[in-house]
């Protein structure tokens, strides 16, 4: 029973999460895409903690249903490199103020100048950032505008690597 169980997963590669995240469409849009015009079972899965795995076929009647032009189902494969270049766009951000939330600093890209935007750089623990402090190798994050991920090493002491 769990082997089929196991082979039935391994069909259903295609998070909802990472779908709404790639095709840029609301999720709650696509539940109720997903109500409407797909079959549990052979379109989707629910899988634990009531996340949705979708088949290759189940997400291509999904974004059939939304509108989608058809040739959208290559930014489903994983090994997409446009995908993968995108998400492996790094920089080097400049810390401008501390939040009161302490996994969040505001920053800006330090080719930029101070007329552009804050950014939100998410870090591990903001202790020992300050502003003016360079922060390399920050990930932007493709699930939601304006944030950027730092994953590395914290500072030792404050303001200095």
């Amino acid at each position: 029973m769990t082997t089929t169980m196991n082979q039935q997963r391994s069909t259903f590669e295609i998070d909802e999460n990472e779908l709404a995240a790639k095709i840029g469409v609301d999720r709650r849009r696509i539940a109720d895409t997903r109500r409407e015009t797909l079959t549990s079972g052979k379109d989707f899965i629910r899988v634990a903690r009531g996340r949705i795995s979708y088949s290759e076929e189940g997400a291509a009647r999904l974004m059939a249903a939304l509108g989608l032009p058809s040739d959208a189902t290559s930014i489903l494969t994983k090994n997409n490199g446009a995908c993968q270049e995108q998400a492996r766009e790094t920089a080097t951000l400049i810390v401008v103020c501390l939040t009161r939330n302490r996994r969040i600093l505001m920053a800006r890209e330090k080719t930029a100048g101070k007329n552009s935007p804050m950014l939100r750089l998410v870090v591990p623990r903001s202790d020992f950032f300050w502003p003016g402090m360079e922060v390399p190798g920050c990930r932007r994050d493709r699930t939601s505008i304006g944030l950027w991920r730092y994953q590395g090493r914290c500072p030792r002491k404050r303001g200095k690597w």
